[in-house]
């Protein structure tokens, strides 16, 4: 294994996921820290009620892409043959961007949820896989307007988005040890959304976010996140 170049895109990873998108066009467009709304996370969903759809859409796409580069830069170190190492590197960059994104070194170790940067990299891995995916993601969002359920049932169908493409595509099952382990974070990062799912307090889409201190009083004014 070329350890060098392993260490190289480990750190790439990392510091390519730990960009504070969301921070960065709030502060720059608006003057608004979205960490100091709704859930303080940084992510696309918090954008949206805090920043409006523009923004948030903007925050988005360059969060997918960091996720994406994470997990293509690899190829070009480490070949697809039978016995080598790709999709092993694959998946612990996926999880070391994902780690930048949630606990950026930037804005002390805070962030957000992962679900952009996974939707970003699973676009890579499996394009089959990935539309599979959204077949779910997307309905369950648009029919029970809960982004943050979308984002869990999303990231809990991601392995069997990939088993099935590891028959249809032929793609090495070897990778389906990324699905698991960046759904395995995704879901862990909305483990308190999942509380107010049950609780029937958790905020639908198109809630508006008010300021941290006002939204920790009543506690269902807070929302799940990106």
């Amino acid at each position: 294994m070329q350890w060098l170049a392993f260490a190289f895109l480990v750190m790439t990873a990392y510091l390519l996921g730990s960009i504070p998108t969301g921070v960065i066009l709030g502060l720059w467009l608006k003057g608004v820290d979205v960490r100091q709304f709704g859930s303080g996370k940084t992510g696309a969903t918090n954008s949206l009620r805090t920043l409006g759809w523009k923004i948030s859409l903007a925050v988005f796409l360059i969060d997918g892409l960091k996720g994406a580069l994470a997990v293509w830069l690899p190829s070009f170190f480490f070949t697809n043959a039978a016995n080598d190492w790709l999709p092993w590197v694959v998946m612990i960059c996926a999880i070391t961007c994902m780690l930048g994104h949630n606990y950026s070194v930037w804005i002390n170790f805070k962030g957000g949820r992962g679900v952009a940067v996974g939707v970003g990299e699973l676009l890579v891995v499996s394009p089959f896989g990935w539309f599979l995916t959204f077949l779910v993601t997307f309905p369950t969002i648009l029919f029970t307007r809960y982004v943050s359920l979308g984002s869990v049932v999303g990231s809990a169908f991601t392995p069997i988005a990939l088993v099935a493409a590891v028959y249809v595509t032929g793609m090495d099952v070897r990778y389906l040890g990324f699905a698991f382990a960046t759904a395995t974070m995704v879901i862990w990062m909305h483990r308190d959304n999942i509380k107010r799912l049950l609780n029937g307090t958790e905020r639908k889409l198109g809630d508006k976010a008010k300021p941290v201190e006002a939204s920790k009083t009543p506690h269902k004014e807070k929302a799940g996140q990106l």
